[in-house]
């Protein structure tokens, strides 16, 4: 969540950089693409997982922050080509072919949340994404957050520019090219699904997650 990056704010300088947490991330960090928040009001994981560090996050940030929201990703699924690779060592292919069998989207594929924020961060944002100016700001302790239009804000809202499902494509063919160091012979892939207060029968029929809850679980060796 965002515990790691308000730590990193708060920081002082020391023996390794005179600089404190802000003043690095200003001269180190050119943007941070982050996939928090729902538009334009409401409640996401990620952001209200912590939501005091969300808080200070958002709001002290010293360089531009893209926000890819749970809207835009929600409806922009993938994976089906992946999880359908006939087995020749690729362990994309088995990460997939796990989570949208327990996850029941074996035939809707999973929302992209994650992967599309980090096509943004990779391939910037102009490249597939349009934006919207404003500012995202964490409004109780709950974590809930409202968006507000600002010609001069530090927040850029990913706003769709590309056909979702022509998006949805780039990301699938992108994860299913072949390993550049090749096909593994052998490899550990460890699964995990949560939250761990949210366990689902299903888990128990594909014989995974004995437990019942979260938990990290190798399915191949």
């Amino acid at each position: 969540f965002l515990t790691t990056l308000r730590r990193l704010l708060e920081t002082k300088g020391d023996d390794v950089s005179p600089l404190d947490g802000k003043a690095l991330v200003a001269k180190k960090v050119r943007a941070w693409c982050a996939m928090a928040c729902r538009f334009p009001d409401g409640e996401e994981y990620n952001s209200k997982a912590d939501a005091e560090s969300s808080r200070i996050a958002f709001g002290d940030w010293p360089t531009p922050i893209y926000f890819l929201d749970y809207m835009y990703g929600k409806d922009v699924r993938c994976g089906r080509p992946a999880a359908r690779l006939a087995d020749g060592g690729n362990p994309v292919r088995e990460v997939f072919s796990r989570a949208l069998k327990a996850y029941g989207e074996w035939d809707t594929g999973h929302p992209s949340w994650d992967e599309l924020a980090v096509l943004a961060a990779v391939r910037g944002p102009e490249r597939h994404f349009g934006t919207r100016r404003g500012r995202f700001t964490i409004v109780n302790e709950r974590g809930a957050n409202h968006w507000e239009d600002d010609p001069n804000g530090n927040h850029y809202l990913l706003t769709v520019r590309t056909d979702r499902r022509a998006m949805a494509d780039i990301i699938d063919e992108l994860i299913c090219r072949e390993p550049k160091s090749g096909a593994a012979e052998a490899y550990d892939v460890a699964a995990y699904v949560w939250p761990a207060y949210q366990p689902e029968r299903r888990w128990a029929e594909l014989g995974i997650f004995e437990k019942g809850m979260g938990e990290w679980q190798n399915v191949q060796e």
